[in-house]
């Protein structure tokens, strides 16, 4: 009987120890008006893209998943907001660890004829930066890049503009 307890106590110590390590790392952005720090993803397009090649424009950091309906509906907002406005551009981050298959957000580029680069967080980064939970996701920063709103679950246009329309350049 103790042999069998053996390894059922040293799994659950490890993932004790594991927990503790991952819950212990400090986020990067702690709250609004903290700069967010530069960063450079691979777009699904293979180019390196960089917070620093967007110059002094409103930015919204808009985080999705491919298998997700409301993520969807918001992607459709967004294009209709860059094509209404010329003082913000937006970010499409797909959280790559919850994807399925990399074939899945290519079909979700596809089928919603998004135009915006898609950039792979494959490393799971703003998960834990944001500690996002769920999708969609959005940060918005002024042209200094500080965040002034974070803002989980979706968005339509009004949505965007208000909080867009809070945001001094």
């Amino acid at each position: 009987m103790r042999k069998n307890t053996l390894p059922i106590v040293l799994t659950f110590i490890l993932v004790l120890s594991l927990g503790f390590i991952i819950s212990s790392k400090k986020k990067e952005v702690e709250e609004p008006n903290d700069v967010l720090p530069s960063f450079t993803l691979k777009s699904t397009q293979g180019q390196e893209i960089s917070l620093d090649d967007y110059g002094d424009k409103k930015i919204i950091l808009n985080f999705f998943t491919s298998w997700c309906p409301y993520c969807r509906e918001e992607t459709k907002e967004l294009h209709t907001l860059i094509e209404k406005r010329d003082d913000v551009d937006v970010i499409m981050i797909n959280l790559t660890p919850w994807e399925q298959s990399l074939k899945d957000i290519d079909a979700f580029e596809k089928e919603l004829g998004v135009t915006l680069p898609i950039l792979l967080d494959k490393d799971g980064l703003f998960i834990q930066m944001f500690q996002i939970q769920g999708t969609p996701f959005n940060v918005f920063l002024n042209g200094d890049k500080e965040v002034k709103f974070i803002i989980p679950g979706g968005m339509d246009l009004e949505g965007l503009e208000l909080y867009l329309n809070q945001i001094e350049s």
